[in-house]
């Protein structure tokens, strides 16, 4: 092959992330050449995740005796990579290893080791303290916008601002003193085996509009105060401490284990399963305090208005401070026989069904008892299965 004048070789190659160190995202690549090339020598960078069985090409852009060229890397690849020169100004990726050696006049390789990197699993921000909106590219190590599905880490120091999104995510990771998260009115997908990860002296803000839906199984492994409708479809593997202040919603297949989750006073258990019967997140017995103890709803819902859910409430003893709502088509089968344990509420609110079968332990409504249009409340057969409204409550 020939060029025009003297082939200029590749004297030195940097790297935009240091190799020991690559985040999702672009890799760019810069080359300083022994001089200034001539307009018929070209520049490729050759790279493989797979050990060259398959090969990908980028050409380098060359301004005076420096070139670059970048390449998208994706989490948990391992690239190999190496630069070469050849006369031919357009060469092709996904040819084979001789083909790219009849092509080239210099190459830098390493000393023959080639240059390697492994990605790292996560998209991360950059170091330098400061509040970045979630879409600027400048805010990740990478370079870009960490895509649907992906894994995040938030450094310290550094703010997050994704407020009013819609954002399918696979984990966020806080990861240490000031580092921050802004999900204020942000619609949240959480894929895959995901975690919210928020330790002490990190912050993740939520507000009532917030809407964080784990598509799978779940994990919250620090104590965390959550605000908004959170939506389980699968296992949620709590800390102690978690804080429910809005609304947890249990689809088919969600259900808490762990530890049982702490209730906000204007909070709401949402029953949103075929059939159910309740577990870690509504467990306390006896008395309890709202915000305090563990597993003492405020609120319980049955049902969603439209789709039918059946709560089975048998042979339990559990504690709840708050109205208990049975919605449209849904029903709550209380049937405690063969355990010595009323059920206490604030009250009731039914537009769909309770029954009480056989059961021989009461009901006690501490406050109004309202059955709407297409309502049933089926007493039971059984003495001592009553209904009992106390403190001035009526129906």
């Amino acid at each position: 092959m020939e060029t025009s004048d003297e082939p200029r070789t590749i004297t030195s190659v940097t790297t935009s992330q240091p190799l020991t160190d690559v985040y999702p995202g672009n890799l760019t690549v810069t080359i300083n050449l022994s001089g200034t090339p001539a307009s018929d020598e070209y520049y490729y960078l050759r790279w493989t995740t797979d050990n060259f069985l398959t090969n990908n090409i980028a050409a380098f852009t060359i301004s005076g005796s420096t070139g670059t060229a970048t390449i998208a890397v994706l989490p948990n690849q391992n690239i190999d990579f190496y630069i070469f020169s050849s006369s031919i100004s357009s060469i092709s990726s996904g040819e084979n290893s001789l083909f790219y050696d009849l092509r080239t006049i210099h190459f830098n390789n390493n000393g023959g080791s080639n240059y390697t990197c492994t990605v790292k699993p996560a998209y991360r921000t950059v170091s330098t303290a400061g509040t970045y909106n979630f879409n600027m590219a400048s805010a990740w190590r990478g370079g870009v916008v960490p895509p649907a599905s992906a894994r995040i880490e938030i450094e310290p120091g550094v703010s997050i601002n994704a407020s009013y999104q819609t954002l399918t995510l696979d984990s966020i990771e806080l990861l240490g003193s000031g580092a921050s998260f802004d999900a204020t009115g942000t619609q949240i997908t959480m894929v895959n085996n995901a975690a919210l990860i928020v330790p002490s002296g990190t912050s993740f803000t939520s507000d009532f509009s917030t809407s964080i839906e784990f598509a799978g199984t779940g994990r919250i492994p620090n104590a965390l105060t959550l605000n908004g409708t959170i939506i389980i479809n699968d296992e949620l593997i709590l800390s102690p401490g978690v804080v429910f202040n809005d609304e947890l919603q249990i689809k088919t297949g969600g259900f808490v284990s762990s530890n049982a989750p702490v209730w906000g006073s204007n909070s709401t258990l949402a029953y949103h399963a075929t059939t159910y019967t309740p577990g870690l997140e509504w467990s306390h017995t006896g008395s309890g305090t709202i915000g305090t103890t563990p597993g003492y709803p405020n609120n319980v819902n049955v049902g969603d208005g439209l789709n039918a859910t059946t709560v089975n409430f048998n042979n339990l003893d559990r504690a709840m401070e708050g109205t208990l709502f049975v919605n449209t088509s849904s029903t709550f089968n209380f049937n405690n026989t063969t355990i010595a344990a009323d059920l206490l509420t604030k009250g009731l609110n039914l537009w769909g069904t309770i029954h009480m079968n056989n059961s021989n332990r009461k009901i006690i409504s501490m406050g109004d008892v309202v059955i709407n249009s297409g309502g049933e409340l089926n007493l039971s057969s059984v003495i001592g299965g009553d209904l009992e409204i106390r403190s001035g409550g009526i129906i």
